[in-house]
């Protein structure tokens, strides 16, 4: 079954783009089919660099002999806007062809579509950083898809997170997280390092601990929600 899922925020920045790449390649590279929708119009920057990636391979003999070694394709990543994407999801779900749709959207909820897609999506990750204003606009990312889709699988995950940042902080940010108790917290930290954004390829996937941790735990609960969803 297609599954459709974002990381989103309100708040521009925050690594969602980043973060939708380490995911999508890592699936793909595990053996599942995997598409993107890049919705943020107009920067498309998820779309440019999949045709980056792909120049870099003509360019470099060495990189494209190690990428064909994989035995893969590359995965399709298509450029749009949220009010195509709500009706294009609608068909790619029912036709099957993707395990996992991934969507990246605009940081902002004041677009056009973007009632109707939350309505499409299986699970919505919304990455926090350690500063106030990444914070309310994250509770508000939440509390929008919450309002929208009473039934969507909400999570949070902390990302770009600096050594040395206040636990005090991170720590009445969980607290308040968790009092919401409709969200999902990955115990998982993405810690600020220059990796983060080094490894988002849409051609390798990341080998680097934080993100086989991520992967593990993103498994275990897709794995739980699929055992919801048959109980």
């Amino acid at each position: 079954m297609t599954k459709i899922l974002c990381f989103s925020s309100q708040k521009g920045g925050v690594g969602k783009t980043t973060l939708t790449a380490l995911v999508a390649t890592h699936l793909w590279a595990s053996g599942k089919k995997v598409m993107v929708l890049d919705c943020d119009d107009p920067q498309h920057s998820l779309h440019r660099q999949g045709h980056n990636d792909l120049d870099k391979l003509r360019k470099e003999p060495l990189l494209a002999q190690e990428f064909n070694s994989q035995g893969l394709k590359p995965y399709e990543i298509a450029a749009s806007n949220v009010m195509q994407a709500v009706g294009l999801l609608r068909l790619l779900k029912e036709s099957g062809t993707a395990d996992y749709i991934f969507v990246d959207l605009p940081g902002t909820l004041n677009v056009a579509g973007v009632e109707g897609l939350s309505e499409l999506l299986d699970l919505l990750i919304v990455p926090f950083e350690m500063e106030a204003k990444v914070f309310a606009s994250g509770v508000e990312t939440l509390t929008f898809h919450k309002r929208m889709n009473p039934s969507l699988p909400l999570a949070v995950v902390y990302n770009r997170v600096k050594k040395g940042e206040s636990p005090v902080f991170m720590e009445s940010i969980s607290d308040y997280l968790d009092k919401m108790n409709y969200a999902y917290r990955f115990k998982t930290i993405l810690y600020d390092r220059v990796f983060m954004k080094r490894d988002s390829s849409t051609l390798f996937p990341s080998t680097e601990g934080m993100v086989e941790s991520f992967m593990e735990e993103f498994a275990k609960l897709e794995e739980h929600l699929n055992e919801t969803i048959k109980g």
